[in-house]
């Protein structure tokens, strides 16, 4: 709790099992050093893509000269944000009918791939429409997250939501889990690691609610 305010994770754990966009490096954690091996200290040995878990997407990703995870303003992570709630097959530009989205804010689309953790990966997951992201650029958001490991329809050749999202600057969040949280407007803090001249890097992603009011 934070002056009343609750604090939601809405990251997933990184853990041996977790789902992997099919095709991308394996997740693995060991211990490299252990007491109970008679080691000093208990270290930890990660092996992972960037693109597994709670990730974000930054231009680079698909946009050669496109800004790199690092170069990206850290006022886009820290936001006020909607949680919309889409019952269908994939996310559409109707979902945002009656929504008042203010230029600046980040949009986060929760579905029934929230409930999808705790299974292998599976290609039939709900993703964003090509005319969302078109709409979504036309109303200025900061940011775009989703609820699974891809945006993108599995298999598109042509990516038309990371590439009209990232060509605008517009960062995506990818591997979020909205399982307990309700529609409404949140304030979203997301930062992704501080990753070097790469185009993504993992972020722990958190909403306050009620929203804060005393942020710029």
């Amino acid at each position: 709790m934070v002056r009343g305010r609750r604090i939601i994770d809405v990251s997933v754990a990184l853990t041996e099992g977790m789902p992997i966009y099919e095709g991308n490096p394996p997740f693995s954690v060991s211990w490299a050093m252990s007491k109970r091996r008679g080691d000093q200290v208990n270290l930890t040995e990660l092996r992972e893509g960037v693109h597994t878990g709670t990730h974000v997407d930054a231009p680079y990703h698909f946009i050669e000269e496109g800004k790199k995870i690092d170069a990206l303003p850290l006022t886009d992570f820290f936001v006020s944000a909607h949680v919309i709630e889409c019952r269908g097959k994939t996310v559409g530009e109707r979902v945002l009918s009656g929504k008042r989205i203010r230029k600046g804010e980040g949009v986060l689309f929760k579905t029934r791939n929230s409930a999808m953790y705790d299974m292998p990966f599976t290609r039939d997951f709900v993703y964003l429409e090509g005319g969302v992201a078109e709409r979504l650029v036309e109303l200025g958001v900061s940011v775009v997250g989703l609820d699974y490991l891809s945006v993108e329809a599995f298999g598109s050749h042509d990516a038309p939501v990371h590439n009209t999202l990232l060509s605008h600057n517009i960062p995506i969040i990818e591997g979020l889990c909205f399982k307990g949280v309700k529609a409404g407007r949140y304030t979203l803090a997301a930062f992704p690691l501080r990753l070097a001249g790469r185009e993504a890097a993992p972020a722990r992603a958190v909403l306050f609610s009620p929203p804060l009011r005393d942020f710029s």
